[in-house]
């Protein structure tokens, strides 16, 4: 019996990866950096010291010649400061603030699950679909339009090696994409999901009887020390591979939440010993939400401290769905404000929150209000931020519709009372389907890149900036 189930049809999908890169790809990656850094170097010497001469007789003739050559600014980690205005993002390096603006870049595939069957799942990583020439190109368009952050997804099914540990090609495949996208001054925020199924991390025992399903995740402490213990293998394995400045962050988990309708949430009776050390009376509704908020402050905590012991400078964070898209008979408890504060009052660890909307106009000021957001010193991004088909077809099923929307959204949540920091899209490009009907609008490919443009730094240098002119204006753009 698995003691870990598959949720992936409670949750939506996300990607993963696997390549060729063994020890071998790693030191001539470690090898190459090293020559790029001298060569440019002496190349800017060589340029700047004398003008070339150029014989092309017996009469020489000096020419002088201009070489622009681009040589990487100066960029460091992004950290976090206290402005006049709250929380914010910082280069570390440089001094200026960072404002996060970009996309989810998603590939989906039908994998072979260790567990039997396939799985259609996130395939970014995975050596048999890793597709350089693409994600060279829109990497490229993402620059090209000021975007300086790209969020990706690993998986349970291809990040553990069936010979233990981490899956070396996997984790190589990831440092290529960050190699690529750092070329482009893009910085990746990496996000983490499930137990991998393979490489000695799922438990070797059944969970307790009142314990089950995905609260166990953030309630069972071996499930926790599990979590631990696979993002500090990964993490180190990845780390010595990629220029840290390219790594925005580590997100522990894709939207958390609980389930209400299993233990202990589905109980009304009984005590309940939690991984945060304390005992619960689950006949009391106050001491069940104080189960769950104190439980996801320590499980954040927890997995905060193991991804700083591998990456002591890194920034690390978790995303929460709004809690105002549970309605009916669906099971989630989606709770967000503890683990929001600050940790000396109360809160979490976490550097930074990464909430998810896909609103709809109607009701976005709710929607972003149900996330409770706290006064504290966390700065808060919308880390998925998209439309889907059911709800643009409501007004009018256009893309020019949904980019509105997006822009609507975008300036919505600069207001002081919500303060978010950054905005990336859901998804750049993702087309691919399990059941042939697609669910989102995607940024270049519908509309002819409309979304993509309305977004665009380049376009839209204030994020936070509305006018009726920009709204009538929204115009397609096409990527190369």
């Amino acid at each position: 019996m698995r003691s870990v189930m598959n949720w992936s049809r409670f949750r939506r999908l996300d990607t993963r990866a696997d390549q060729k890169g063994t020890a071998h790809h790693r030191l001539f990656q470690q090898w190459r950096r090293s020559f790029l850094r001298t060569a440019i170097a002496g190349l800017m010497v060589l340029v700047t010291a004398a003008p070339l001469a150029v014989s092309t007789s017996s009469n020489p003739v000096s020419v002088s010649v201009s070489v622009s050559v681009s040589v990487p600014e100066q960029a460091g980690r992004i950290a976090i400061r206290q402005a006049s205005t709250g929380p914010e993002f910082f280069d570390s390096a440089t001094g200026a603030r960072f404002v996060p603006r970009g996309n989810n870049y998603i590939r989906l595939n039908s994998l072979v699950d260790p567990w039997g069957g396939t799985s259609f799942n996130h395939s970014l990583f995975v050596s048999k679909f890793f597709d350089e020439t693409r994600t060279r190109r829109a990497l490229r368009a993402m620059a090209a339009d000021g975007y300086n952050i790209v969020r990706v997804f690993t998986t349970e099914i291809s990040a553990g090696s069936r010979a233990g540990g981490i899956d070396q090609s996997y984790v190589a495949n990831l440092a290529r994409f960050i190699d690529l996208a750092w070329q482009h001054r893009i910085r990746v925020l990496v996000t983490f999901w499930n137990l991998p199924r393979e490489g000695g991390y799922q438990l070797d025992h059944a969970f307790p009887a009142h314990v089950e399903g995905i609260n166990a995740t953030y309630l069972y402490q071996p499930l926790i020390d599990a979590k631990k213990r696979f993002l500090k293998d990964f993490i180190s394995a990845l780390k010595p591979m990629v220029p840290p400045e390219a790594v925005f962050g580590w997100e522990v988990e894709n939207e958390v939440t609980f389930f209400e309708t299993q233990k202990p949430f589905s109980q009304r009776s009984g005590l309940f010993a939690s991984a945060d050390g304390h005992t619960y009376d689950l006949a009391s509704e106050t001491e069940r939400n104080a189960l769950a908020d104190n439980g996801l402050v320590h499980w954040a905590n927890e997995l905060t401290r193991a991804v700083k012991d591998a990456d002591p400078a890194s920034l690390v964070t978790a995303s929460f769905y709004s809690p105002l898209a549970v309605s009916g008979d669906d099971p989630r408890m989606i709770r967000t404000s503890h683990v929001m504060r600050d940790a000396d009052n109360g809160g979490s660890l976490l550097d930074f929150i990464d909430i998810h909307m896909y609103p709809d106009s109607q009701r976005m000021s709710r929607e972003m209000a149900s996330f409770g957001i706290p006064n504290s010193g966390k700065p808060i991004i919308i880390g998925e931020m998209g439309i889907s088909y059911p709800i643009v077809s409501r007004r009018s099923k256009t893309a020019e519709a949904a980019a509105r929307s997006l822009r609507a959204l975008q300036t919505l949540s600069c207001q002081e009372e919500f303060r978010v920091q950054g905005w990336i899209t859901y998804t750049w490009d993702t087309l691919e389907t399990q059941t042939g009907a697609r669910d989102f609008y995607t940024a270049t490919a519908d509309g002819n890149g409309v979304i993509a443009r309305a977004l665009a730094p380049r376009y839209q240098k204030d994020p936070c900036a509305w006018s009726a002119a920009e709204n009538a204006s929204i115009t397609p753009v096409t990527h190369d």
